[in-house]
């Protein structure tokens, strides 16, 4: 059987996860504070934050679909299956730890945009809404130890009966 560095690989990864969710609610409140200033938004025209908050919510939507479908595509079986022919088990837990990384940033750009909109247009609202959207995707792609280590069981299984 061989060793993996799944037990390391993890708590990195969670560290990392963690991480990113304490920024995130640190942006929140940093842009909580701004947005409750009494000087005029940087964007005062009704037209302009309208188109602006139909492309950050249509950007936003677009990301969160991709997230979570290319959280669908990049750890099905077949190729999670072609990396452990390739690169041994460590190949298959450094790709479960990297992915979900790439996941979970893309899903902290959901919650950065919702700053930025709060920012320019003074709008708590908004950030709210977007900001729930990237903390979800971000709780979404959360590692889960037990998930990690049956893959890892399962693909070990199929890597020594061949």
């Amino acid at each position: 059987m061989e060793k993996t560095n799944l037990q390391a690989r993890y708590r990195s990864t969670m560290i990392i996860m963690l991480s990113l969710l304490g920024s995130v609610i640190l942006l929140v409140l940093v842009a909580y504070v701004m947005s409750q200033s009494p000087q005029r938004p940087a964007l005062d025209d009704p037209n302009l934050i309208k188109w602006l908050l139909w492309v950050v919510h249509g950007f936003a939507l677009i990301l969160g679909i991709g997230i979570i479908v290319g959280r669908r595509v990049l750890f099905r079986t077949s190729r999670l299956m072609r990396l452990v022919e390739e690169g041994g088990l460590n190949r298959l837990v450094d790709e479960l730890a990297s992915k979900t990384i790439l996941l979970a940033a893309m899903s902290e750009l959901i919650a950065l945009l919702a700053v930025v909109l709060s920012l320019l247009i003074r709008s708590y609202e908004a950030m709210w809404r977007l900001t729930t959207v990237g903390v979800l995707l971000l709780l979404y792609n959360m590692p889960r130890r037990s998930a990690w280590q049956r893959t890892v069981q399962d693909f070990s299984r199929l890597a020594y009966e061949e």
